[in-house]
């Protein structure tokens, strides 16, 4: 299998190599056999998984026309402003959204049908998923508390929130299920393209795709809902002030035609300076009313402007096809990792040997 040249290295026969493997091609076929044996125990344990898509672009209602020059000057110097628009919310910061924690609450939250029942994700996840995590976490680690859920009365069984505006809190069974939605849930964001892509992927069909879509609408509710924002904030500051002005216009008012019908046959000069000192303050209260007016109307106006309209390419579908690696094919893979192994065996007792003697030469 070796041979020893004038230099004293060592210089390798490919035909011994080959008949070795052929001598012990015993071992090979053994470790292919145990390899397939792996594959068909691997396949039959792992379940089938299904994957829904869905497509959106988010077109946004403001003046682009600026940055779009900018942009296509700056593509001739190969610069590429892909990520610059007037978005409150970058494309790319989507799946970062997606993946906050009271972003999965609502998605924990919200209700699928499943077998003619509506439940919420949660449920639907530990109870029904058989995901292998749900299912070790369950008859493992938390199969007392799990026996303890049996037997205990369900007017026993409200479980304890703990609820405040600056701080977000997650119960066990909550962590689990924002950890496994954060493996179900995939957003992929394209600049150039300008589209969201939004897919799901889980152990049912028909959930897959009701996931993505409460996914896909939550996604756009919040996208919409950090848009308008700062409109919606401005809005109601002006109708908050439309109303108070609009009150003492309505008072002023009254307190001017009160006087005239008092003073209507009395033309004192005192009665005349009261009168005009009262259509002044009218008329002040009237401009204030008439511009906060339109103040209000413009932004009505923003809101409706700055509310984004997202476009939907591909809705949600059920999946008719597994998305997961096929059974025969985990079993091949499976025999030619064993077979693998068998050579690595057969050749690491060969070379060992010459490799020792080597080394022991060497001084």
């Amino acid at each position: 299998m070796k041979e020893k040249n004038n230099q004293g290295q060592i210089e390798f026969d490919l035909i011994a190599i080959l008949k070795t493997g052929w001598i012990n091609r015993k071992t090979l076929v053994i470790s292919g056999i145990v390899g397939a044996i792996l594959g068909v125990v691997v396949s039959l344990l792992s379940l089938d998984k299904y994957t829904s898509g869905s497509v959106i672009i988010p077109n946004s209602n403001e003046d682009t026309s600026v940055n779009g020059g900018i942009a296509s000057l700056a593509s001739f110097a190969g610069v590429n402003l892909g990520g610059m628009s007037g978005d409150v919310v970058p494309i790319l910061m989507y799946p970062r959204l997606v993946r906050g924690i009271p972003f999965m609450k609502e998605v924990m939250n919200s209700n699928i049908v499943y077998k003619g029942d509506s439940i919420k994700v949660i449920d639907y996840i530990l109870d029904y998923s058989n995901h292998p995590k749900v299912r070790i976490k369950k008859y493992t680690i938390g199969l007392p508390k799990y026996i303890l859920d049996l037997l205990q009365p369900k007017a026993d069984k409200e479980p304890i929130e703990y609820k405040s505006d600056q701080i977000v809190f997650l119960s066990d069974e909550e962590k689990i299920v924002y950890d496994l939605l954060n493996e179900f849930i995939v957003i992929m964001p394209d600049i150039d393209e300008g589209y969201v892509q939004i897919s799901c992927t889980m152990y049912d069909p028909i959930p897959a795709a009701q996931l993505t879509s409460i996914v896909s609408n939550l996604l756009q509710k919040r996208i919409t809902e950090l848009k308008i924002e700062k409109a919606k904030a401005d809005l109601y500051f002006v109708e908050g002030r439309f109303e108070e002005a609009k009150q003492k216009f309505n008072d002023k008012q009254k307190e001017l035609a009160l006087f005239k019908d008092r003073n209507i046959k009395v033309a004192t000069e005192v009665a005349k300076i009261e009168e005009n000192k009262l259509q002044n303050d009218y008329n002040i209260f009237y401009s204030v009313y008439s511009e906060l007016a339109k103040n209000l109307e413009n932004a009505r106006i923003t809101v409706q402007e700055d509310t984004p309209v997202f476009s939907i390419i591909q809705p949600p579908v059920v999946p008719m096809e597994k998305s997961s690696m096929s059974r025969k094919i985990q079993v091949i893979i499976w025999t030619i990792l064993g077979g693998f192994v068998g050579v690595g065996l057969i050749y690491y007792k060969e070379f060992r040997v010459i490799f020792i003697n080597r080394w022991n030469q060497i001084k």
